[in-house]
């Protein structure tokens, strides 16, 4: 393929041999000097948006619901991602202890705000692996049974609609244009994630079974949602964004079974990361401080 940095090499070896011509003829060209210099402005200007794109593209996005498959719900699952019994329950489990060595093996790349929150991501896996479900212990047996109790409730019952709204609503804040604090949005729709889990599980399976489910995305998802969020988003601090200005909730568009809706939050979060970092602060080192102001 014919790249603009292999078009500036033939640009500077034409030009060196042209003005060796001139010399030799002593008739240089005021006109074709200017024609150089606006031809080099060119190949630069179409250079720096390829370099651009091509360490956006470097991190691989989609490479965290790779990783992920089979333990964080995903916008093409239905309900029997929910684990069914104890045996589903354990099999988590030991998936758990692969997930940080493939996510930091698949996004090498990532710039350095991206790798903060991945690396806040494999926290939490750990968090699952320490906590009691997963202990080998009657503890641990009694904490598996009651875990997959509620979860087969939320298997016959629980569509996950709150989790399709949400990655439907990320969707269209990774969408929106450059200079939107697409991270800002992203922190304040999850606390609408949250509230909109605690009122839709509790009346199908009661406030235990909504507790358990909510406190194992917690374990998940709390480390990478406060690297990026930091404590700035609890309960009102998104009260000062205009009503209309808030992310909400929205209903899930077209069919959720399209193969082109797929993926996790947590994929989209690391999208939004990426392109605040590239585009939307280019000239400065990107500060999650700063951009959570």
């Amino acid at each position: 393929m014919f790249s603009s940095s292999s078009a500036l090499v033939l640009f500077f070896d034409a030009s060196s041999g042209s003005s060796e011509n001139c010399r030799t003829r002593s008739r240089p060209s005021k006109y074709f000097s200017s024609f150089q210099a606006r031809l080099l402005q060119y190949f630069i200007a179409s250079a720096i948006p390829i370099a651009v794109g091509n360490i956006q593209s470097s991190c691989d996005t989609q490479a965290v619901d790779r990783c992920l498959t089979g333990v964080l719900f995903s916008a093409q699952h239905n309900r029997t991602f929910f684990w069914k019994d104890v045996a589903d329950v354990e099999n988590l489990c030991r998936q758990v202890p692969r997930i940080p060595q493939c996510i930091k093996s698949a996004t090498t790349n990532c710039p350095e705000a991206a790798k903060k929150f991945l690396k806040a991501l494999m926290k939490g896996y750990e968090v699952v692996l320490q906590s009691q479900i997963c202990k080998d212990s009657p503890e641990g047996v009694r904490r598996r049974e009651n875990f997959a109790s509620s979860s087969n409730c939320l298997r016959q019952k629980f569509d996950n609609g709150c989790m399709r709204s949400y990655i439907g609503t990320l969707d269209n804040i990774v969408a929106l244009p450059s200079g939107v604090n697409k991270v800002r949005k992203a922190c304040c729709l999850h606390r609408s994630y949250r509230v909109c889990l605690a009122d839709q599980v509790t009346p199908l399976c009661g406030v235990e079974a909504a507790s358990r489910y909510i406190q194992f995305n917690s374990m998940l998802s709390a480390a990478p949602i406060r690297e990026v969020c930091g404590t700035a988003y609890a309960d009102d601090s998104c009260a000062d964004i205009p009503l209309e200005q808030q992310p909400k909730m929205s209903p899930i568009a077209g069919n959720p079974d399209n193969e082109s809706f797929n993926g996790t939050i947590l994929s989209r979060l690391l999208k939004i990361l990426t392109d605040t970092e590239h585009f939307e602060q280019p000239t400065t080192n990107f500060n999650l401080d700063e951009a959570l102001g």
